[in-house]
């Protein structure tokens, strides 16, 4: 089986123009590096299958692109599955 690509093409899309659209209002160039990030990442199910994407994986892919937009990285989030009883 091949790995997935993650797909961050629409997410970094949608920051860079959130990004460009409050710089345009101040006509200068957004700087992402003054912000704080924080990543997040799921695993919702325990399922063999059912997600192809660890934990593990998406924090070092969602590392690598934060590093590659300069982004400031400061808390890395996880929650194994989804607890049902939160959402009745």
């Amino acid at each position: 089986m091949s790995e997935q690509k993650p797909q961050t093409d629409s997410f970094k899309d949608s920051i860079v123009n959130i990004a460009l659209n409050q710089a345009s209002k101040k006509k200068e160039e957004p700087d992402f590096s003054k912000y704080k990030y924080v990543l997040y990442a799921r695993k919702s199910s325990e399922e063999e299958g059912a997600q192809e994407r660890s934990i593990p994986n998406q924090i070092e892919d969602c590392k690598r692109f934060a590093k590659s937009l300069g982004l400031n990285v400061v808390k890395v989030i996880t929650e194994q599955k989804i607890r049902k009883e939160l959402w009745q």
